[in-house]
């Protein structure tokens, strides 16, 4: 399964969830030299422990995934039956699992709160002035992700992910990173990658260059970058991360010691390494059955 980008994505976002969410990367660093924490379940204690951090998925099961992992499930299973799913049926997709009576029970981001506002004022004919779709997280790729497991054109991903944002960056990061991905069969990762960011959109230009050329990660993240899922604060530590990893795992513990938004990071990040270094069967095997489901089919 070397090109199954999807799986490799919620295999990342998987083995990190028992930390994700978690701002404090010398806790983290002193973790990693006494436990494993790759797939673990998020506990209070830990939470309690670290300082800051944001205790979300409490109740999600080993080898469970992130909200935003969920879309990606869900997106995937559906676009392999329906590749030219519209934008109103991806909508309308989401709502069926995430609404009041779906089948979703876990936490809900922002954008997705936004999301159910608009929606049930538009069904129950509330008339109330509907909500800026404008998001920044990482959430915007999970079209894009499902677009290059099954060869569809990035214009229908970036048509996708509107039901989210209208903020046209993630189009020119889409190509950005279409560069990268295309490439994979040619030339080194290390290689795509300085030619590729020349694409990027122009307010990222320094900050992914700065990527690439500063050695260090935490001079990278505190100078440039940041620990949320935004996209100006993940998209430089996603580069530098695919620039500088020597492997599956060892792009999941550079990922993991920079703390904050580990898991959704980790979607983007595993796609790309998982390419050219694929997970080991021991980490896939550990996905909840409910993920491998998706991928028997």
């Amino acid at each position: 399964m070397q090109n199954n980008y999807v799986l490799h994505a919620l295999t990342a976002n998987a083995a990190t969830l028992g930390i994700h969410w978690i701002y404090d990367p010398t806790f983290i660093q002193q973790l990693a030299k006494s436990s494993p924490f790759f797939f673990t379940k998020q506990t209070q204690t830990m939470y309690d422990q670290a300082k800051p951090s944001y205790l979300a998925y409490p109740d999600e099961p080993l080898g469970g995934v992130t909200v935003q992992g969920r879309f990606l499930m869900w997106l995937y299973a559906a676009m392999k039956m329906n590749p030219k799913l519209s934008r109103q049926e991806y909508a309308d997709l989401i709502y069926t699992h995430i609404r009041p009576g779906g089948d979703y029970h876990g936490y809900i981001e922002t954008y997705g709160h936004k999301f159910l506002i608009n929606r049930l004022n538009q069904t129950m004919k509330l008339n109330l002035t509907p909500i800026v779709m404008d998001d920044d997280h990482l959430v915007g790729f999970v079209p894009y992700l499902v677009a290059k497991q099954l060869h569809l054109p990035t214009e229908q991903a970036w048509d996708l992910a509107q039901i989210f944002t209208n903020n046209t960056d993630y189009l020119e990061l889409f190509k950005m990173f279409d560069h990268i991905f295309n490439g994979l069969k040619k030339k080194s990762l290390p290689s795509l990658i300085q030619e590729a960011v020349a694409l990027a959109p122009r307010r990222f230009q320094i900050t992914v260059k700065k990527a690439i050329e500063l050695e260090d990660t935490a001079t990278l993240v505190k100078q440039y970058a940041g620990t949320a899922c935004s996209i100006n604060q993940s998209i430089p530590v996603i580069i530098h991360l695919l620039y500088r990893s020597t492997s599956f795992e060892d792009m999941l513990m550079r990922n993991a010691l920079i703390s904050g938004a580990i898991s959704e990071r980790g979607m983007l990040l595993g796609a790309l390494m998982g390419a050219i270094y694929p997970p080991p069967s021991s980490m896939t095997q550990k996905l909840s059955s409910e993920i491998k489901s998706i991928f028997l089919v």
